[in-house]
């Protein structure tokens, strides 16, 4: 699946294109597991107001069933002002970004 940076949620499977300019509320991100692809150590780097977050995994082990990794911030009610928004880095996955 491509990118969808026109709808609700906004989606992103890689980093082409994930960035924005302007204000859009936030009400909740989540990086997820895509095809159990997520393993120790992959990384997600995102800017937002101008703060770096950077997000690793820390799994016990990437030997046999794992939980589905989920990381996210929200969900917020009202979303909350983001702007300059930058998906950076994403070793595996997707982020799902939903907005009022």
């Amino acid at each position: 699946m491509a990118n969808n940076t026109a709808g609700n949620p906004l989606y992103y499977d890689g980093t082409s294109g994930a960035t924005w300019k302007g204000t859009k509320y936030v009400r909740l991100f989540q990086w997820v597991d895509l095809n159990e692809d997520i393993i120790d150590g992959d990384q997600c780097t995102f800017t937002v107001n101008g703060v770096t977050l950077d997000v690793e995994v820390q799994k016990t082990t990437d030997v046999g069933w794992q939980a589905p990794v989920a990381w996210q911030i929200g969900p917020f009610n009202p979303g909350i002002a983001w702007s300059d928004f930058t998906l950076s880095a994403m070793d595996s996955g997707a982020v799902h970004i939903w907005i009022d």
